[in-house]
């Protein structure tokens, strides 16, 4: 998962690219099962490994950033699941994952500091097929 951004102001150039390289969650599920169907709510912990890469240059003069970070946070969500054959279901799950806030600061000589404070969170849909042994 990862998001780009390219700026032109006048001389100045800014670059950005930052993505979710690894998610881990943790959550269990609570639902209500009838017949061949399961519809089920989730939440619990969830735990990523970001990672930014920034450039910004201003005529001759340029500067390079890059940043891993690790960040908790929670995950919330639901999903259905049916019983299509025997021991095969399929699954349609929907999580909103938040991990906090995040800054950073990038600093070019002569040039004012670029700063940036975001929210990292993610929509997350996810469609599986499982075989129960």
């Amino acid at each position: 998962m990862q998001l780009e951004t390219s700026r032109v102001f006048g001389g100045f150039r800014l670059h950005q690219a930052n993505g979710i390289v690894d998610l881990f969650l943790g959550a269990p599920n609570l639902g209500y099962a009838q017949d061949s169907w399961l519809i089920y709510g989730t939440a619990g912990y969830a735990y990523a490994r970001l990672e930014t890469e920034a450039s910004a240059s201003a005529g001759v003069t340029s500067v390079n950033l890059s940043r891993d970070e690790t960040r908790s946070g929670w995950a919330v969500g639901g999903g259905i699941e049916l019983a299509f054959a025997r021991n095969w279901t399929a699954r349609l799950e929907y999580l909103y994952i938040d991990l906090g806030r995040t800054n950073a600061a990038l600093a070019i000589p002569g040039l004012p500091t670029i700063s940036e404070d975001s929210r990292v969170t993610e929509n997350l849909v996810r469609l599986g097929v499982n075989y129960r042994f």
